[in-house]
């Protein structure tokens, strides 16, 4: 979810729907990010492979509280006390398929295409932002709301898709 995701009060995705009523309970109306941070929580932290970038938006935070900043946002949920502990326990895995279930569709990052609007083609482009995306701008992406999981086997009645269009 970008930054200054905004959601019209209106949207019938389920999803941005449920998300909406929660900005609205928690009086989070201006943009949506509040919400994402005061609500969840980001686990890239978890693993070992974000921690150089993860280390560095949490010094951010600690900085921000350190100055009574109003922008302090805790999006990976730390104690201010012990902000590192917990994180960067696990390994990450590479999985041949990214899968949605929904839509019974999938790719392989190794023979996937992504063709930008301009119609260049990004090389080793991972599409999972470009189908989840949504931020000031831009619709919500084709795959927000749906179910996405990761395995190394196509299953049965899955269409492999072999290139993604960009709309940006």
């Amino acid at each position: 979810m970008g930054d200054e995701l905004t959601i019209d009060k209106e949207t019938t995705n389920p999803v941005l729907k449920k998300y909406y009523e929660q900005s609205v309970q928690g009086n989070y109306t201006e943009d949506m990010f509040e919400t994402l941070v005061m609500t969840y929580k980001n686990v890239s932290g978890l693993f070992r492979a974000a921690e150089e970038e993860v280390r560095r938006g949490i010094g951010f935070y600690l900085e921000d509280v350190k100055t009574s900043s109003p922008y302090a946002l805790n999006e990976y949920g730390v104690s201010i006390e012990n902000p590192f502990e917990g994180l960067f326990e696990r390994d990450g895995k590479d999985f041949t398929f990214t899968l949605n279930h929904t839509k019974r569709v999938a790719y392989s990052i190794e023979n996937i295409k992504v063709r930008f609007f301009d119609g260049t083609e990004g090389d080793g482009v991972d599409p999972l932002p470009i189908l989840m995306i949504y931020g000031r701008g831009l619709a919500a992406g084709l795959w927000v709301g749906d179910i996405i999981g990761v395995l190394d086997e196509l299953p049965e009645g899955y269409e492999l898709l072999t290139e993604i269009q960009c709309t940006w």
